[in-house]
């Protein structure tokens, strides 16, 4: 599976926590994370089910713990596990970290590199402002306000199409 593969349903009679209705690791991330160590694979599946669990019960409006719709919460985990791959891929090292830098980074790449349509760039970008607001919320951090169509001032509409 590539780096930018982002559908991985469960197999067939797989047993997923009752929280989740899609695997925490997709398998195209538990892959990549055991070949750089197995202690890898529970460090981020430990940390996707705090995030994902984080964003089905307060993820929208934190102060009334008001949660994302399990489709939104899907299309934002696969979204992330992507962005994940991609940056583990860049850094050539695990970490669960990820600053507007990298997201800048990675939507420049992808307008620029790849055939992604700018409607998947645009749900890529909410995938990782709410991975920032997860930050902000459980670590303490001070948010960061973005445009609505960027992550950190890169805008989809300023695509080169050339």
């Amino acid at each position: 599976m590539g780096v930018f593969e982002t559908h991985d349903d469960p197999e067939p009679g797989s047993t997923n926590s009752p929280d989740y209705p899609f695997p925490p690791a997709a398998q195209g991330t538990k892959k990549q994370l055991r070949q750089m160590s197995p202690l890898h694979v529970e460090d981020y599946t430990g940390f996707k089910e705090t995030l994902l669990l984080w964003l089905l019960t307060s993820g929208k409006t934190p102060h009334k713990r008001e949660g994302y719709s399990t489709t939104t919460v899907r299309g934002t985990h696969y979204k992330l596990e992507m962005a994940y791959r991609w940056k583990w891929e860049q850094e050539e090292e695990y970490t669960t970290a990820f600053t507007p830098e990298d997201a800048d980074e990675l939507v420049e790449f992808l307008m620029e590199q790849t055939p992604k349509k700018d409607h998947w760039i645009d749900g890529l970008c909410k995938a990782l402002k709410r991975l920032f607001k997860f930050f902000t919320t459980t670590r303490g951090k001070p948010p960061k306000t973005y445009p609505p169509t960027t992550v950190a001032g890169t805008s989809t509409t300023s695509r080169n199409t050339n």
